[in-house]
């Protein structure tokens, strides 16, 4: 099995250097790191570059001419570059791959623990097959600009399909995905704004591919003050009771855009015939959800959601009735 580590950058210069070391430094090896840059205007290139001559075997890199339009949709276009360079020339969902390809994806300003990539390479090992592909994440260690510890992330995981009308909590730097699911992922392009992780795990859910998660980090995921995605969504999703209480009159009067049911009725449009036939049934409850009484019942006492802690339940009820998702 190989490893497609997919990094995308974008004047980085400051923190990447420690991430590529730190890949490079995997205790897994058949691990290939592929770099795609953003028209950087700082010294990031010139890091790539050295590395890409350093280690030919094991480093390629792609210096974009025409900026990607945002770091998701660069993700999505290093994916498809790099799954269709890296594999038999062709990308299409029509099972597991003979070649064996795995992908993940990779911040610039992260380090990673030596074991990050063994650790998942064995999990995915031990199951068996699935044509709809295998997606494995874990938890993240937060830590600020100097790699201290702010805190550790502590995901519970349900293992149901109920997770995708939640807050996504799968990372997509922690996340690794075989060929088949990456093929289903980049057979249809989103056009809403949906980051790509988000877009990734949903349709693993949502297609019946194996999802796994692994309760242990190995990731320093560093919060620097410009990250695209960092610690404050996780804050809130982990606030006490009383503090949502306290945000949620205030909520109430702003307007909502309404965004997980827009990529939700995307996906569902895309997807409609590759998804098991009781995940589109609940999706296309959530879709119609604000205008119908009965969807509104079914949704607050559905039965996976009875399992989730009470602080859950109690924000799940509250955005269920006033329309807030």
């Amino acid at each position: 099995m190989c490893v497609n580590v997919i990094l995308c950058s974008r004047n980085g210069e400051k923190y990447l250097r420690a991430q590529i070391e730190s890949i490079l430094k995997q205790t897994e090896q058949s691990v290939r790191l592929l770099i795609s840059d953003d028209v950087s205007s700082d010294r990031t290139q010139e890091i790539e570059r050295e590395y890409a001559e350093q280690y030919p075997e094991r480093v390629k890199v792609r210096f974009r001419t025409v900026p990607s339009g945002g770091a998701a949709r660069h993700f999505f276009l290093a994916l498809q570059y790099f799954a269709e360079e890296t594999g038999d020339g062709s990308l299409s969902p029509s099972g597991q791959s003979p070649s064996g390809q795995y992908y993940m994806f990779a911040d610039q300003d992260d380090v990673w623990k030596p074991e990050k990539l063994s650790a998942a390479s064995q999990k995915l090992a031990e199951l068996p097959a699935n044509n709809r592909g295998k997606l494995y994440y874990s938890n993240k260690s937060f830590v600020d600009q100097n790699l201290n510890l702010i805190r550790e992330e502590n995901i519970v995981f349900y293992d149901d399909f109920f997770e995708v009308l939640w807050k996504n909590l799968a990372s997509g730097c922690t996340m690794v995905f075989d060929r088949a699911l990456a093929g289903y992922a980049l057979k249809h392009r989103p056009q809403t704004d949906c980051i790509h992780d988000n877009w990734i795990y949903r349709i693993a859910k949502a297609i019946g591919s194996t999802v796994i998660f692994d309760s242990d980090s190995y990731i320093l995921y560093r919060q620097h003050g410009n990250n695209e995605v960092g610690i404050e969504g996780a804050k809130l999703y982990h606030s006490s009771v009383s503090y949502m209480l306290k945000r949620a009159v205030p909520l109430l009067f702003q307007k909502r855009d309404h965004k997980r049911i827009l990529y939700l009725k995307e996906i569902y449009d895309l997807y409609r015939s590759d998804m098991v036939e009781e995940n589109a049934k609940l999706i296309d409850t959530f879709l119609h959800y604000r205008f119908s009484p009965v969807n509104k019942w079914k949704l607050i006492h559905h039965p996976d959601m009875k399992k989730r802690d009470r602080k859950s339940r109690v924000v799940w009820w509250y955005s269920i009735v006033f329309n807030r998702l």
